[in-house]
């Protein structure tokens, strides 16, 4: 979550100059969208995610003790096979591959963040970017300190992380004794990866309404996130657990912080038609309850 950090700082000096231009004023808008109010959630989560990272990954360390009587055997059946993987020491080790498993993690970590730029591609969209963009940046925003912060997240469970339960030879025990890795529930990287490409695929479909097979962009964007998932269990960072967990909130992010920005067209209740035939003339009211 730290490098996501830096992305969403480095975002905000990048869209400082959309302050300069007029926002649009006209009611056709997709999203109603406050800069204002979208700009100070991303500045002020900002701020407050850089303190939860902090805290969760500079705290106290964990006694050697408690490392070395970790069990295999006392991790549930359905995460228990992660540490039964192939190769997965060589695949981490920078010395033996040219590139770890955690970069790809973190490739698809910056994909997943980048990809609603895109959107920008998209005449339609471009014409609303000043709407689409700090929408986007508060998006990430909540996703990033319901991680930091959340009632479930680092920073209230308490979850080692795969790589700990292997032996010395493996894993050098002052590689394993920092409270970071304590923080396997859940995925920060599939989170973000997830709010952006779910955010991608809503905001696309909401301005393309003729779309027949929506639930193809769809697919297409969760190939980010899956593939974070994959690499993030393959560099022993999590359990399936805690990568099930980190795609949900992060669908439901990217999904539902558009849903409720999106301006909902209020249906017309009553109707006034004329009718005039050779039985009756007249005007008829139409109510819809």
């Amino acid at each position: 979550m730290k490098s996501c950090t830096m992305l969403l700082a480095l975002t905000f000096l990048i869209s400082l100059p959309v302050f300069s231009q007029n926002w649009r004023t006209d009611t056709s808008r997709m999203y109603r969208v406050n800069p204002w109010v979208a700009y100070s959630i991303f500045a002020v989560g900002t701020g407050t995610n850089m303190l939860g990272i902090n805290r969760v990954q500079n705290g106290d360390p964990t006694p050697h003790a408690t490392i070395l009587a970790l069990d295999k055997d006392d991790v549930n059946a359905f995460d228990r096979w992660v540490l039964f993987q192939d190769n997965v020491v060589d695949i981490r080790d920078e010395n033996l591959v040219r590139f770890t498993a955690r970069d790809y993690s973190d490739w698809a970590l910056y994909g997943g963040f980048g990809l609603p730029f895109l959107l920008a591609l998209d005449k339609d969209i471009r014409r609303e970017w000043m709407d689409v963009l700090p929408m986007y940046l508060e998006t990430q925003t909540i996703t990033a300190n319901l991680w930091a912060w959340g009632p479930i997240s680092p920073a209230t469970i308490s979850r080692f992380r795969p790589y700990t339960y292997f032996n010395i030879e493996e894993f050098p025990i002052t590689e394993r004794d920092n409270s970071d890795r304590r923080a396997s529930f859940y995925s920060g990287h599939v989170a973000t990866a997830a709010t952006g490409a779910m955010f991608f695929a809503r905001v696309y479909c909401d301005y393309h309404p003729e779309m027949r097979n929506k639930w193809l962009v769809y697919v297409g964007a969760s190939v980010v996130p899956v593939w974070s998932a994959y690499w993030r269990i393959r560099d022993l960072a999590h359990f399936p657990s805690d990568i099930l967990v980190g795609a949900a909130i992060g669908t439901a992010v990217g999904v539902l912080v558009p849903h409720f920005h999106k301006k909902q067209r209020k249906k017309q209740r009553m109707a006034l038609s004329a009718i005039y035939n050779e039985r009756a003339k007249g005007l008829a009211m139409v109510w819809r309850f």
